[in-house]
């Protein structure tokens, strides 16, 4: 039993270590390419300097990180069962009987503590980082900000003018009429001074604008007055406020299904969100499913003596898993299948290949 603790102990340290390195690779290089491709974006920008490129790069590291993070178990895991195998560690533990899922049983403990970890604390920050760099994005970039948010009173959008701007408060947009319900409009002038506001059970979006349904309008010292129907100049459609939405990496995983709640009453489309809560949930068992991978091709070239087919063996049976996961996913977000299940299946399909080849090749 001390044997097997102080082995797990060991592994376990050592995988840690291949991890923090691989992903220190990984940060440089993801770093360096984005970088580039940010300065490509703003060649033409003389406001956007070294700082702000920087800035953006380091805002959107987390995400990309989180995106690769499947490549980087698998990179650890071959690593660390190489270096052991160089130095004839396995081959050692092996002859003490232990079996392959005991060499494998402290990376997947280590993985797990790892998500645990990522959950609790790296979530959150990678969160706010991702919606940090979309702001900065929208700002230096494509030269506007962010015009939307939600609450429980419903939607609140911001139309600037030349002038003016007007906040906007729609209760609920319906998907299938392509209308709004229960607006409010308030307007303000260029120095913060309410103008009138607007309101309207039922608005009708035109390409000229939107179509206030028997609207109110109230100005200051005034008594309301009925207008009718009012039509209101501006591009915003149900499209647009549905896209405005930042991207599901801005929210902390467990605030969103409290934020699916909300779209939904507002009659948004909460897909994007929750494949992506749906994902993120069972990311832990792709990050095993990754590390089992290179368990069998450590096993095997521990066999038959192949190192080059070891690290080709791996690379090709990640990017299959990895790719089958982003396919299955398009598949979920085009509603050619059940959005559960286009995470759940890839997984699934991993975890029980990675599982059946591990016996196959143990009882052999």
């Amino acid at each position: 039993m001390r044997t097997s603790l102080t082995f797990l102990k060991y592994v376990s340290k050592k995988f840690t270590l291949w991890f923090l390195t691989v992903s220190f690779v990984f940060s440089v290089v993801l770093s360096l390419f984005n970088m580039i491709e940010i300065l490509r974006r703003s060649y033409n920008k003389s406001h956007i300097g070294l700082k702000q490129v920087s800035l953006l790069a380091i805002y959107q590291l987390p995400d990309l990180l989180t995106e690769l993070m499947p490549f980087i178990m698998l990179f650890s895991a071959m690593l660390l069962l190489w270096h052991m195998n160089r130095y004839s560690e396995l081959v050692v533990a092996r002859s003490l009987g232990l079996s392959i899922w005991a060499i494998m049983c402290p990376v997947w403990l280590t993985i797990l503590g790892f998500s645990l970890l990522n959950f609790a604390v790296f979530n959150p920050i990678s969160a706010e980082f991702s919606a940090r760099f979309e702001q900065m994005e929208k700002q230096l970039l494509t030269g506007r900000s962010s015009f939307l948010m939600i609450s429980q009173s419903g939607l609140w959008l911001k139309q600037e003018e030349e002038n003016n701007y007007s906040l906007i408060r729609v209760a609920r947009l319906d998907q299938s009429k392509k209308d709004l319900k229960e607006i409010t409009l308030y307007s303000f002038d260029a120095d913060n001074h309410f103008v009138n506001r607007l309101d309207a059970q039922e608005v009708q979006i035109h390409p000229q604008g939107w179509l206030l349904k028997q609207a109110l309008l109230s100005e200051a010292n005034h008594p309301p007055r009925y207008m009718g129907d009012l039509l209101w100049k501006t591009d915003l459609t149900v499209h647009k406020i549905q896209e405005s939405f930042s991207s599901p990496a801005t929210i902390p995983l467990w605030k969103i299904p409290a934020f699916i709640q909300l779209m939904e009453s507002a009659g948004l489309s909460s897909l994007e969100h929750m494949q992506h809560f749906y994902t993120e949930s069972f990311a832990p068992f792709l990050y095993l499913t990754m590390a089992t991978l290179a368990g069998i091709c450590a096993y095997h070239f521990t066999r038959r003596k192949g190192g080059l087919h070891f690290v080709i063996t791996g690379l090709v049976l990640g990017f299959f898993i990895f790719f089958l996961h982003r396919i299955s996913h398009a598949m979920g977000l085009s509603m050619t299948m059940p959005l559960f299940f286009s995470v759940f299946a890839p997984v699934l399909i991993g975890v029980l290949s990675s599982v059946s080849l591990l016996l196959h090749l143990e009882d052999r």
